[in-house]
């Protein structure tokens, strides 16, 4: 088991946009959701049907917290969510390093032959064939205002459908009541895969890597992402090795468990909140690095870890530009700038924190009130990724710091 979870690192990102037109009759511009608001819910690769605990988890942390009195019909939405040749490799890191409730019941009946995804769709076939599967669904539940909610490719899919409506419901036009919540968005754009190399084609391993996803339409959009999530926070500078590894050590240990962050209440109390446009991200920083999360799962103490990890973290941090806010494209470059003669300092604060608004005199776009629909700035949460109990996932970052 120790070996398997340092062999599976990559597989479970399939990260394309393909582009479907929707076909939802237009309501007024700005008209926001009402009541008999439908909720369409995608899984994430190797999840195509969402569970009746997927849903519970989507509704409970994400979509009612976002949507307060609404009176939401959840409905599951069937989508590929393959990466073939690669969707076993995917399946096999969810069962070990995802909790039980994920896959409980993901692939029953699902024979052996289709369960080592080695005849499935690839990334990019199966996200525009994931849009068109979510097309259906808009178009049968055309009649009442919708939230689309998706996970890692769910997202992606998401996010794709979400461009076409841009497209066909510019800004100031008739648009449809439609709302995206997205977990584990490779889009993000300071930070996503897509964002950080857009354009680059993987073929098989990760599919086509897109664009930052767009922040400018009529479509108000919740964006949950983790610190070093390979998916949602990869590093700026790549040549970083030791980010890099950190950062696959996230996805395996981070992007498997959104539900181990939520929105609801105090649970959304560390997360820094950042608003621009039509998204509003929550970014729940991340207490350990999930570099040593190995030697955690095979019991090394902690206090051991403890004298090497703020050495490791600081050579991690300097992968990144925490000054860059997340809601700016920011694709990958090759080194940091140089400062000749200036004495190091402690990485800059994440834009949009409040350390980050104390050192520039600007008020961060973030407030302490509970959770508000949308675009409103809600509470911050936080969590890390010490596994394996869910209760160790609350991080407690030092009053008035943000890692």
């Amino acid at each position: 088991m120790k070996s398997t979870k340092l062999f599976c690192s990559f597989g479970a990102l399939a990260m394309t946009l393909g582009l479907v037109a929707a076909g939802v009759p237009p309501a007024t511009p700005g008209v926001r959701l009402t009541a008999d608001t439908t909720a369409l819910v995608m899984g994430g690769t190797s999840l195509p049907t969402p569970t009746p605990w997927y849903m519970d988890m989507a509704r409970n942390q994400f979509i009612a917290p976002t949507h307060p009195g609404l009176d939401i019909d959840y409905v599951p939405v069937t989508t590929p969510e393959e990466h073939g040749p690669l969707t076993g490799i995917d399946r096999l890191i969810l069962t070990v390093f995802a909790s039980p409730k994920l896959v409980n019941g993901a692939w029953s009946g699902v024979p052996l032959w289709k369960l080592s995804g080695l005849f499935d769709r690839n990334a990019d076939q199966s996200v525009h064939d994931g849009v068109t599967d979510l097309e259906q669904a808009i178009a049968e539940h055309a009649g009442s205002p919708q939230v689309i909610f998706g996970y890692s490719q769910g997202a992606a899919v998401a996010v794709a459908e979400k461009r076409k409506l841009a497209q066909k419901y510019p800004v100031g036009t008739p648009a449809p009541a439609i709302d995206f919540v997205l977990l584990g968005d490779p889009s993000v754009p300071n930070g996503g895969l897509n964002s950080r190399f857009p354009g680059l084609h993987t073929y098989f391993l990760l599919g086509t890597f897109t664009k930052a996803e767009p922040t400018d339409t009529q479509f108000k959009t919740t964006v949950v992402s983790r610190q070093y999530d390979m998916a949602t926070d990869f590093p700026l500078y790549p040549l970083n090795l030791v980010a890099d590894l950190n950062a696959v050590m996230g996805f395996l240990y981070l992007h498997t468990h959104y539900n181990d962050v939520s929105l609801a209440g105090s649970a959304s109390s560390g997360a820094q909140v950042q608003t621009h446009g039509d998204s509003t991200y929550y970014f729940f920083p991340t207490k350990h690095l999930p570099l040593f999360d190995p030697l955690r799962s095979i019991g090394v103490p902690e206090a051991l870890i403890d004298l090497v990890e703020p050495t490791f973290r600081a050579i991690v941090e300097a992968g990144y530009d925490r000054s860059i806010p997340l809601w700016k494209p920011t694709a990958a470059r090759l080194f940091p700038p140089l400062n000749f003669g200036k004495k190091a300092a402690t990485p800059a604060p994440i834009a949009g924190s409040p350390v980050a608004a104390a050192a520039t005199g600007k008020t961060a776009k973030q407030s302490t009130a509970p959770v508000k629909p949308l675009a409103a700035a809600a509470s911050p949460a936080a969590g890390h990724s010490k596994p394996p109990k869910a209760a160790d996932h609350a991080a407690k970052p030092p009053k008035g710091t943000h890692t």
